[in-house]
């Protein structure tokens, strides 16, 4: 595929006059599109209306989703990158007449009231009265977000085989022990160093890496088993799979996308609905099987409880969260057989007011 590198100039902050307060720009790029570094006089807010691109300060890199957006500092130099398709927005701030949420480049959250606010300040005609409440608007919802989909990449010459290495294979499954073990120094040192020069560890810091790679191939209409074994997971089923593939907001958990690679907002069919796992169905109440009783026919008293084995069972059942509690606090010898009593005490317990047994009902747990 064709790709394309633009240059752009370095500007200070301020250098240039930017007399407006909200400025928007948008494209859909057709060719997968590199910006060589530079900075603007102005701070800017980047953010997509479709797909994924990513944005480059030294040696952070932040990807750029339609849910979350990066603040971008005047004067501030980047770089940056584009998949063919992505339609990426920018909105300029003027310098001079807006005040920066940020030193820093940092992440915003692109949430649907702010992005409501930022395509009306594209709208054609808005009347200068509207234009400023809406930029007021505008300046007091934007803010830093804690969430960011941001890799360090390490430059230290212990650590920089690991990145390459990762990067270049986001599915890469060799463990901090086996990296260790190549590189000849311990576990401890590589886990030392990772946070020093990173701040988090190699765990989150290789799961970040692949969520970043795999939001890229998402945007490239690769299906999501595809991605999920590309970077290095099993199943798209694994909870950490899920948890990435849920935060890039490109592919909602239960909404997959349709046959025209849109994807589906209407309720799904029974068809396409994801097997129940079996562990999980039996450990649903109403799947639940209990060994001692059973509901027979349902009648205008009540149900009607069967005895199957209670009294064998009654210790156990005393301890089992979430069942019927049928026998006493502290179970006689009768009831477990070895007294003089009837070893069918329980049973009578059991038995609902209803079933000729008015002293006594059943406990139900709510579940």
């Amino acid at each position: 595929m064709t790709r394309e590198t633009r240059s752009l100039p370095a500007h200070a902050p301020g250098a240039v006059d930017t007399p407006f307060v909200i400025k928007g720009y948008d494209e859909v790029v057709t060719h997968d599109t590199l910006w060589d570094a530079h900075s603007h006089p102005f701070h800017e807010l980047l953010w997509n209306e479709r797909g994924a691109s990513s944005a480059v300060v030294g040696e952070r890199v932040w990807t750029i989703t339609p849910a979350l957006g990066l603040w971008m500092p005047a004067g501030t130099l980047h770089s940056g990158s584009a998949a063919a398709g992505t339609w990426f927005r920018a909105s300029f701030f003027g310098f001079r007449t807006t005040s920066s949420i940020s030193d820093t480049p940092v992440a915003v959250e692109i949430t649907p009231l702010l992005r409501l606010l930022l395509e009306r300040l594209g709208e054609p005609g808005l009347a200068a009265s509207s234009r400023a409440v809406t930029e007021a608007l505008v300046l007091d919802v934007l803010a830093p977000s804690p969430r960011e989909l941001l890799v360090q990449v390490p430059t230290s010459g212990l650590l920089r085989p690991i990145a390459d290495a990762v990067r270049e294979d986001p599915g890469d499954r060799r463990t901090l022990a086996d990296w260790a073990s190549e590189l000849g120094v311990s576990t401890r040192t590589v886990t030392r160093a990772f946070s020093a020069e990173t701040g988090t560890s190699f765990v989150r810091w290789v799961a970040t890496v692949r969520a970043q790679h795999a939001i890229g191939l998402l945007t490239r209409g690769w299906d999501v088993e595809s991605v999920a074994e590309q970077v290095g997971y099993r199943s798209s089923s694994t909870r950490a799979w899920s948890r990435h593939a849920e935060s890039t907001h490109l592919t909602p958990r239960g909404r997959p996308t349709g046959d025209d690679g849109n994807r589906q907002t209407g309720p799904r069919s029974a068809a396409s609905r994801p097997a129940r796992s079996p562990l999980r169905s039996a450990h649903r109440p109403e799947a639940r099987s209990s060994p001692r009783l059973r509901t027979a026919r349902p009648s205008a008293s009540g149900p009607t409880l069967v005895h199957t084995d209670i009294a064998r069972r009654t210790r156990s059942s005393r301890y089992a969260p979430g069942r019927r509690q049928y026998a006493s606090n502290r179970p006689s010898a009768q009831s477990h057989g070895t007294g003089t009593g009837s070893a069918r005490a329980p049973i009578a317990s059991a038995i609902p007011a209803s079933e000729g047994n008015p002293a006594r009902t059943p406990v139900n747990s709510g579940r």
